[in-house]
């Protein structure tokens, strides 16, 4: 299959999973698995790469960064700090 039809076949997946109120991550990862598949690529390689990026330090690293982002706002907002730094960001711009 050309590689433009692949990436229209993978957009339409996402898009219907995420109609179908799948989760955004896994609609993701459904769609490159498709994406894969009808451009040719063996499920062993598939499974290869995903080993290899998992395996990435750099991976890692941006999955631990998220993870903390979410954390650290959910602690801002507990705490009331999060709508104390937004007070002083309106005055500042103000």
């Amino acid at each position: 299959m050309p590689w433009y039809l692949a990436l229209v076949l993978s957009i339409v997946v996402i898009i219907v999973s995420l109609a179908r109120k799948i989760n955004i991550g896994l609609s993701m990862i459904l769609g490159a698995a498709v994406l894969g598949l009808a451009s040719g690529t063996a499920v062993k390689e598939l499974f290869h790469v995903a080993y290899l990026a998992l395996k990435n330090s750099t991976t890692i690293i941006l999955v631990l960064s998220i993870v903390l982002l979410g954390v650290l706002g959910h602690v801002l907002k507990q705490t009331g700090s999060m709508e104390q730094m937004i007070k002083s960001i309106n005055a500042l711009i103000a």
